[in-house]
């Protein structure tokens, strides 16, 4: 998934899941292709 992004910055993501993070992958989920892009 995050091949460009280092996994660190992908845990930490995860482990810190806001309201805004759930909005922000909303939205990416909307987008699909980009998601993978972008994350």
């Amino acid at each position: 998934m995050a091949t460009e992004m280092t996994t660190t910055e992908e845990t930490e993501t995860t482990k810190t899941v806001t309201s805004e993070d759930v909005r922000a992958l909303a939205r990416e989920d909307v987008s699909g292709d980009v998601t993978r892009s972008v994350a």
